[in-house]
């Protein structure tokens, strides 16, 4: 059996203390509204449900401390009533605009700017954020930007959570800095935590790229599933955000992603004979076992893909 993680990182940008020109990117960035409809979150719960599966939202919570718990409570409204999972997200950006900032003046792009105890305090905050939205079932973490290093494990178990999924080896050269003796290729116990890594796979020669949406091809994302079922994983890590099926500018849908989104579903809901199922961290069950052989793609699809991603720019 596969367990497909379907993960969706919903977040929008540090615009200040201004609450009226945070709900105009709460609403392009979360909600993906635009000029003829929306395609943000509540556009994926649609059609995850309409198949079938489950998704995982990752909801960026620091944010509260800067402008209430409005945008949280209404996003984690929208993604439990749609039958889905909400697990904790943070961008310490928000530090930087937090007035009465706690950590000393300190601020940062990533969690690894921060040392164990400050990481602490501000999942802690990000916790305290979601039970006062009403969830008080926390179980995993993604860093924002994957910006985690192993003093965020430790932090993370001191808080209690049992999961994390910020390790993205497509970033190890810039935010992610979560080091280990090789690169993970399935979920790994250290520190206390569960580290399950966001799948990924070599599209040529010395190149990994991420099972992200908005950079791998239907044919990339249904061919590294099923060569995973294949091999044996346990468990298998898709990332997307609020604002993926939208163009860079968040002004209309980018029909490329938008399909790619559909294909996928689609995929997914059938799959299931196949022994390949979406899941929720909270119902995940691992083991220890050795690190599996890296997945590799092949020309022909590297290079349709490329031919979509120019097609997709058209519409940016």
């Amino acid at each position: 059996m596969l367990d497909v993680l379907i993960t969706v990182d919903t977040e929008f940008w540090p615009a200040g203390t201004d609450l009226e020109a945070a709900r105009d990117n709460y609403a392009r960035c979360i909600l993906g509204r635009h000029r003829h409809g929306a395609h943000g979150i509540g556009y994926q719960i649609e059609a995850l449900n309409a198949h079938g599966l489950k998704g995982v939202f990752f909801i960026e919570a620091l944010h509260t401390a800067v402008l209430g718990d409005e945008f949280l409570a209404r996003t984690v409204d929208m993604v439990r009533g749609g039958g889905h999972e909400v697990q904790l997200h943070l961008h310490p950006e928000w530090v930087g605009v937090w007035d009465g900032n706690p950590f000393g003046g300190r601020t940062g792009r990533n969690m690894h700017q921060f040392d164990e105890d400050d990481q602490a305090a501000m999942i802690e905050i990000g916790l305290d954020a979601m039970a006062r939205c009403g969830v008080g079932d926390i179980v995993a973490f993604r860093a924002g930007n994957y910006g985690a290093d192993r003093a965020t494990l430790r932090a993370l178990a001191r808080c209690g959570l049992v999961f994390d999924t910020s390790y993205n080896l497509a970033h190890m050269s810039s935010d992610c800095a979560l080091d280990f003796n090789q690169p993970l290729e399935t979920a790994v116990q250290v520190d206390g935590i569960w580290e399950v890594p966001v799948t990924h796979f070599s599209d040529r020669p010395g190149h990994v790229r991420p099972m992200q949406l908005c950079a791998v091809s239907f044919n990339e994302m249904s061919a590294v599933l099923k060569t995973a079922k294949v091999a044996g994983r346990a468990t298998a890590v898709l990332v997307s955000h609020g604002f993926e099926l939208m163009n860079p500018a968040r002004t209309r849908p980018d029909p490329v992603v938008v399909n790619r989104f559909g294909q996928l579903c689609h995929f997914l809901g059938g799959a299931r004979e196949q022994g390949i199922v979406t899941r929720g961290f909270a119902d995940l069950v691992l083991s220890e076992a050795p690190q599996a052989l890296p997945i590799r793609s092949n020309a022909v699809r590297t290079g349709a893909r490329m031919v979509e991603q120019l097609v997709s720019r058209l519409y940016q």
